[in-house]
């Protein structure tokens, strides 16, 4: 005998009170199981790792990506790096 029908079989045996909390509590626990999860905006992340920027010209930073063609995080770091240690010291 299958599980579902086993379980079918005891149910069936309960009186009809307790069929019906066994119900009620069944729509609770499936509700809450299959309930969809919230959807969540990508403006949730304006402003996330802004202080990673503080100080850095955005223009100039665009400058420096299409000029260069052959440009590497490592070549670049340093410089945005720079730049973000004297924006600290002059604060």
């Amino acid at each position: 005998m299958s599980t579902y029908s086993s379980v079918l079989t005891e149910v069936l045996r309960l009186t009809p009170d307790e069929q019906l909390r066994l119900i009620s509590e069944l729509l609770v626990y499936v509700r809450h199981r299959f309930q969809p999860k919230p959807k969540r905006s990508i403006l949730e992340l304006e402003g996330l790792g802004e202080e990673i920027w503080h100080g850095i010209d955005a223009q100039e930073y665009r400058e420096i990506l299409l000029n260069q063609e052959s440009l590497t995080v490592v070549e670049l770091t340093p410089d945005i790096a720079e730049k973000a240690a004297q924006h600290q010291s002059n604060l």
